[in-house]
C-alpha cells in the first residue's frame, strides 16, 4: 500500500490546456463582416432614398383621403371634380415638366393620366371623363362613380411612372 501511496503523490495535479481565443478573427470572417456592413449601409441608403423619393406620393394620397372626406360633408360634386383634378395636376406638375402638363385639359388631360401609367398594370381610367364637367355650373356623380374616382386616383397615384416626352 505504501507503493501507491507514494505513486499517488508523484503525480501532478491536471493542468487544463489555455483557451482558444475568438479573436483575432481569420482574414476571410473580416472580409464577410466588412461586406454585411456595407451591403446593410448601401440598403439602408436606398431605403432612404426611395421613401424620400416617393413622399409625395403619400402626401398626394392623404390628400386625396382629405378631399373625399371633406365632400361627405358638403356634398359638392363639382367641387370633388375640381379639387381631384387639381391634385392629379398638381402631382403630374411635379412629377413632369411644367411645360408639358399644366396647358393640358379635357381629352388630352385624360388621355395623359392614361398613358402615365400605361407600363404599369393597365388602369381604367374612363371616370377621369368626368374631368371635362369641372367646366359645367352643376355635376351630379353617383355614389359609385365617386367610388371609382376614389379607387382609380388612388391607384393612378400609387402606379403613376415617368414616360418619356418629346417636346
Amino acid at each position: 500500500m505504501d507503493d501507491s501511496l507514494k505513486e499517488l503523490e508523484q503525480l501532478k495535479a491536471l493542468h487544463l490546456p489555455e483557451s482558444v481565443s475568438q479573436l483575432p478573427l481569420a482574414p476571410g470572417w473580416w472580409l464577410v463582416l466588412a461586406i454585411t456592413i456595407l451591403s446593410v449601409y448601401f440598403l439602408v441608403k436606398y431605403i432612404g432614398k426611395t421613401v424620400k423619393k416617393n413622399a409625395y406620393r403619400r402626401a398626394a394620397i392623404l390628400q386625396l383621403s382629405r378631399i373625399f372626406n371633406a365632400h361627405q360633408h358638403d356634398k359638392d360634386d363639382h367641387k370633388l371634380l375640381n379639387q381631384v383634378n387639381g391634385l392629379l395636376k398638381r402631382v403630374a406638375i411635379q412629377q413632369y415638366p411644367r411645360s408639358h402638363c399644366a396647358p393640358m385639359y379635357d381629352e388630352q388631360w385624360q388621355l395623359f393620366l392614361e398613358s402615365a401609367v400605361a407600363n404599369k398594370k393597365r388602369l381604367n381610367c374612363d371616370i377621369f371623363k368626368y374631368f371635362s364637367d369641372v367646366y359645367k355650373q352643376q355635376v351630379s356623380l353617383e355614389e359609385e362613380q365617386r367610388a371609382k374616382l376614389l379607387q382609380t386616383s388612388r391607384e393612378w397615384l400609387k402606379k403613376l411612372s415617368l414616360i418619356h416626352i418629346s417636346e
